[in-house]
């Protein structure tokens, strides 16, 4: 039994060290992202257009649909995360052949490295496709980083919830600053989003009055922008 506790000891020991090891190899001196937030957030009138668009695509949700992302988009939604939590800078940037996500975290002062940098890249074709993750110098490849990622929201949720999210996704295609999404009928799938959501949650009615009015003030706020 001594034998038995003092292997598995040294066995969680190990994999501290090695996770520790790892995480010292992916922070960074320099960020890989430097972005201005207020430039960002200056695109507010085109994320109402893809809210919107959003918005309309629920209230479809029985028909297949085509969702159309620009850049200028994902940068404004990346310039109101940085406005929030000013430690995060992102910038997206598409053209036909990938779509490419920096993310740059600056950590709190340290002897390794002040930043821990994210490299994504996307893929057009069937379904999702992501040609690799990097973590600073590690680089994850893409389906592997993809299927962990599925596994660890449906453990979390304990649903297969993340699987069907992925498997609405028809296609994706990209062009200069802009990608489109084909993406099949909602409604079965977001019935058994709200059925996790309650799940998680709790799902009582004060916990969704109180989401749907930080909701609505997000949008208002963006609107009048």
């Amino acid at each position: 039994m001594a034998k038995t506790f003092t292997y598995i000891s040294f066995l969680l020991l190990l994999i501290i060290i090695v996770i520790a090891g790892l995480f010292i190899t992916v922070i960074e001196p320099n960020p890989a992202v430097v972005s201005n937030s207020g430039e960002q957030v200056n695109q507010a009138e085109s994320v109402k257009k893809l809210m919107t668009q959003l918005s309309d695509s629920i209230k479809n949700r029985t028909n297949r649909q085509n969702i159309d992302i620009t850049q200028d988009q994902l940068n404004s939604l990346l310039g109101f995360a940085q406005r929030a939590h000013g430690k995060i800078k992102g910038q997206v940037f598409i053209n036909s052949h990938a779509t490419r996500i920096l993310a740059s975290y600056q950590l709190p002062k340290n002897p390794v490295g002040q930043y821990l940098n994210i490299d994504i890249l996307l893929l057009p074709g069937l379904g999702i496709k992501v040609g690799h993750v990097k973590f600073g110098f590690i680089n994850i490849p893409g389906n592997l980083a993809l299927g962990t990622l599925v596994y660890l929201a449906n453990w979390y949720t304990n649903s297969d919830i993340a699987s069907q999210f992925v498997q609405q996704v028809e296609s994706v295609s990209m062009n200069e600053q802009k990608m489109q999404l084909s993406i099949l009928p909602l409604d079965k799938f977001l019935r058994n989003l709200n059925d996790v959501k309650q799940g998680v949650g709790g799902g009582s009615d004060e916990d969704m009055r109180l989401r749907t009015a930080v909701l609505f003030e997000t949008a208002v706020f963006i609107k009048h922008r």
